[in-house]
């Protein structure tokens, strides 16, 4: 401090430097380390505004526990892509949606799975085939009421092979609606990452699966289609990973991306 009571900037920096590397090169912080720390602080300014930090530390710390600020992030992201604006969607990419017209051409959900083979033989022809395919609908169980729409779906999913990626679904909590059966969960392992040394900890935990019906499954690609719903009922965050018994799976949209 000089003679005219105001502190030079040197003096001040390597101050900044020395408490900023006392916070922040530990791993973990105690009590007691912040008491030790608290203690070598001699300047009472310098006091004032450590404990504000902390004290501001704390009630953010304490508000993202809340919903409150998940749905004030949810607004400010929509606002983030509102004043962003639209993108061009890349042409390399094509969608092929089912909406009301289709429903007025081809009749109410669910179609028979000859409309499906229909559809996955056409995009076969040179002047249509693309790399490679997403199917985001799921085929639980065999159709009963026409084995021959089946086979026809059979046939084309298993002429696509591996170019083809079809879904399947998790389900979470004890009362998920899902009947566990041992075969398919041995099978999901075949679909698992390679294992890691790190999982991230907020990797969301599913209890159970739903997949393709036996005679459909292990003729194409697979991944979950669970999509990331936030408080107010919105979609806008894609889940790419996802964890089950121990395992992590990728998603639907990531396998297609790692194609």
């Amino acid at each position: 401090q000089d003679e005219d009571g105001f502190q030079g900037l040197e003096f001040f920096t390597e101050k900044v430097e020395h408490y900023t590397n006392i916070l922040l090169l530990p791993k973990y912080y105690t009590l007691e380390r912040v008491h030790q720390l608290m203690l070598t602080i001699k300047d009472r300014n310098t006091l004032w505004v450590l404990w504000a930090g902390f004290a501001l530390l704390a009630a953010l710390t304490a508000l993202g526990q809340t919903p409150w600020l998940d749905s004030l992030e949810s607004l400010s992201l929509d606002w983030r892509f509102m004043l962003r604006g639209p993108r061009p969607f890349p042409q390399t990419i094509a969608v092929i949606g089912i909406d009301e017209a289709s429903l007025d051409a081809f009749g109410r959900w669910p179609w028979s799975r000859d409309k499906h083979a229909s559809l996955l033989q056409l995009l076969r022809q040179p002047s249509f085939r693309p790399r490679a395919i997403g199917y985001d609908i799921l085929f639980e169980h065999p159709d009963v009421s026409s084995p021959e729409s089946d086979n026809l779906l059979l046939q084309q999913a298993s002429a696509w092979g591996e170019d083809l990626f079809l879904t399947y679904f998790f389900e979470k909590g004890a009362a998920a609606s899902v009947e566990v059966q041992p075969e398919k969960e041995k099978f999901l392992e075949r679909l698992a990452l390679p294992a890691s040394l790190e999982i991230p900890e907020k990797l969301e935990t599913m209890d159970k699966v739903s997949l393709p019906y036996d005679a459909l499954l292990g003729l194409n690609a697979l991944g979950f289609a669970n999509n990331s719903i936030d408080r107010d009922g919105r979609t806008r965050r894609v889940r790419l990973l996802a964890r089950h018994k121990g395992r992590i799976y990728p998603s639907f949209t990531l396998v297609s991306a790692m194609r």
